[in-house]
């Protein structure tokens, strides 16, 4: 048999969750929702203007590890890159020096078209991409060398980080720290959560970093996407609490049963 016993409801379930994200996305130029500002958000012009206060750089990285291809870690890199490339229109607009470190091979052309737009989009002539895109390494340990070293020859006023990061997380918020960055860090790698919320300023935790790339981009596939998620989510909350209620009141195992736990 193709089905196995226990998983029929699971199968029903994914499927039901499939029409609505298809839905949403039918949908999305005529209704899209309204994503809730994140305090990470709107403190990036904060950051990018005391950057322009001090006449210091800002720092940005998408972090080193994975690749676009990868599917634990593409779309967090993907939410990174709609950060930047808001993040790249401001600093041209306001004669901040950008830099940033790159770990991922894959992501240096979108990089360059998104530095590329910014100083066109305000009339000025695109500068050498090396002194703003600066390739560091795969390796996980010599990135963040790299950028460790970078921090202190650079001393950036702010440091963005947006993007799937390692086990270099700590050294990476401590190299904007000993030079007195204020700190943006996002990561859906949410091990790596707790050295942010202590060592940064502002937090994009978990799933916001996703919330917070489809804001700035302003795509509204993206957006349904993300509401066809949290639907999906309601419905599997909203079986938790009857199946514990229904079980608590009767004694009876049928919603436990019934989805094959």
């Amino acid at each position: 048999m193709l089905l196995i016993e226990g998983r029929i409801t699971g199968l029903i379930l994914l499927i039901i969750m499939a029409f609505i994200s298809i839905y949403m996305a039918l949908i999305a130029e005529r209704w899209s929702p309204q994503i809730r500002q994140l305090a990470g958000i709107s403190v990036i012009p904060e950051l990018i203007g005391r950057c322009a206060e001090l006449g210091k750089p800002l720092h940005f990285t998408t972090g080193q590890g994975g690749s676009l291809a990868e599917t634990e870690v593409g779309p967090q890199i993907m939410a990174g890159l709609s950060v930047f490339n808001y993040v790249a229109r401001l600093c041209v607009k306001n004669g901040v020096k950008l830099i940033v470190s790159v770990g991922q091979t894959d992501t240096m052309g979108l990089l360059q078209e998104y530095v590329r737009d910014a100083y066109t989009a305000e009339g000025l002539p695109v500068p050498d991409m090396e002194e703003i895109l600066r390739f560091h390494s795969r390796n996980q340990f010599a990135f963040i060398s790299a950028v460790s070293g970078l921090m202190r020859r650079e001393l950036p006023a702010s440091n963005i980080v947006i993007g799937p990061i390692w086990a270099e997380s700590a050294q990476l918020v401590c190299s904007g720290l000993e030079v007195g960055a204020m700190q943006l860090i996002g990561t859906a790698r949410t091990s790596h959560i707790p050295f942010f919320a202590i060592l940064s300023d502002y937090v994009l935790m978990g799933e916001e970093i996703y919330a917070a790339g489809a804001q700035l981009s302003g795509d509204k596939q993206t957006t349904n996407t993300l509401a066809a998620q949290d639907v999906s989510k309601f419905i599997s909350i909203l079986l938790l609490i009857i199946g514990v209620v229904f079980f608590t009141m009767t004694g009876n195992n049928f919603i436990k049963n019934l989805l094959g736990m």
